[in-house]
Parts: C-alpha cells; structure tokens; sequence
C-alpha cells in the first residue's frame, strides 16, 4: 500500500511542474518571489504558533504532501486535507504534552526553480513555556512549495 501511495504521490507532482521548469537550472531567489514564499511561511509559522491544524490542512499545504517527521526515519503521504488536519492536530497535541509554547524561526534559505517552485530551509526552534526548548538548537526542516492560482502551496515536508 505504502509504494502505492508514493507512487501516486510522485506522479501527483510531476503533473503540477509544468515541463519547461522541470528542465530549468536552480536560479538565485528574484526579491518578489522571495517576499511571496517568506510571507506564505511566516503565515505557517504564525498559524502554527496557534496550533490552527485546520487552517494549516487549507491554507497552507496542498495534498497529496509527503512528510519526513524529525524523530523518525520514514516517510508518509497524507492524501488529503482531512488526514493533514489529523496529522498536524496530533503533532501539536504532543507538542503541548511535553510543554510546548511556540516556534521560533531563526531563518530561511529560499532557492527556486522557475517562478512556480521553490525550496525552503527553514531553521528553527521549538520553545516550551518556561523558555527552554525542546530537542536541539537548531532545527532544520525543508519545503517545498508551488505557486498555485491561490497562492503558494506546499507540497512536501522533511525534518532533518
């Protein structure tokens, strides 16, 4: 079933890169495209700080989404907004178990290829409420996002 799914997954994407920017270099970040994807994360992280699963499932991803979780070494594709709803209640539910209070972003890293994708470094904190923080200093998670009629979407996830 799980080769099912990233099949489907892949195929998913392919059919969202139009073939002339499938076949563009990487190119340095254009300053309105950048200010678009950094607006379209800070909206994540600012949704996020809320723990709003809902709002992140419409507005900020796009399903099919593949997703690389910090503490494991699997990946998963969640197939619809339901399931990404589910997956980013449960996640923020175990965040506030341990005493989570917020993300802290410490930077992007955006590059594109073509004008409808791009790939963003994140680096990061997660902060419990008495300040300290939960696992490392430094966390990274990477991103894809695609430009869509309504906006950026993003399409992949992968905690490092």
């Amino acid at each position: 079933m799980r080769t099912i799914q990233i099949t489907f997954f892949t195929l998913a994407i392919v059919a969202r890169i139009p073939l002339s920017l499938a076949a563009e270099h990487l190119i340095k970040s254009p300053k309105n495209l950048t200010d678009e994807v950094i607006a379209h994360m800070d909206k994540y992280i600012g949704l996020a700080n809320k723990a709003d699963a809902s709002s992140i499932a419409k507005e900020i991803y796009e399903a099919p989404v593949l997703m690389k979780g910090f503490d494991d070494q699997n990946h998963g594709v969640e197939m619809t907004e339901e399931a990404l709803r589910k997956q980013f209640t449960n996640h923020f539910n175990h965040l506030k178990d341990i005493g989570w209070s917020h993300f802290a972003v410490k930077g992007y890293n955006v590059t594109f290829s073509g004008q409808q994708i791009a790939f963003v470094k994140m680096q990061f904190q997660w902060i419990k409420k008495d300040g300290s923080l939960i696992g490392p200093n430094d966390r990274i998670a990477c991103y894809l996002v695609i430009k869509k009629t309504e906006g950026w979407r993003t399409v992949s996830v992968m905690g490092n």
